[in-house]
């Protein structure tokens, strides 16, 4: 089997592709609150509205788990605190 590039896919396999990655980036990191940084505009480009988990309800839960993956990788008080903002405005729906 074959890795994906991630130019041949779209839409929610895409979305979760990029998901994987930032996690697999700060695993691998030698210094993950640099590439914190990356992970967040990693995460800001996709532009994903909140309106998406609301038609999607089943991807919430995986979106959430990232976070908080993410959060517990870094191990800052920053990235805890980005986590908990994207947490809430998820579940207050802006």
């Amino acid at each position: 089997m074959q890795a994906a590039r991630y130019e041949d896919l779209v839409g929610t396999d895409r979305l979760l592709h990029v998901w994987v990655e930032t996690v697999l980036m700060l695993l691998q990191s030698p210094d993950r609150s640099a590439d914190f940084v990356n992970v967040r505009r990693r995460l800001a480009a996709m532009q994903l509205p909140v309106a998406y988990f609301r038609e999607q309800p089943v991807y919430r839960p995986v979106y959430l788990a990232t976070l908080q993956m993410i959060a517990e990788l870094v191990g800052t008080t920053r990235a805890r605190w980005w986590a908990r903002a994207k947490r809430v405005r998820l579940f207050l729906g802006y």
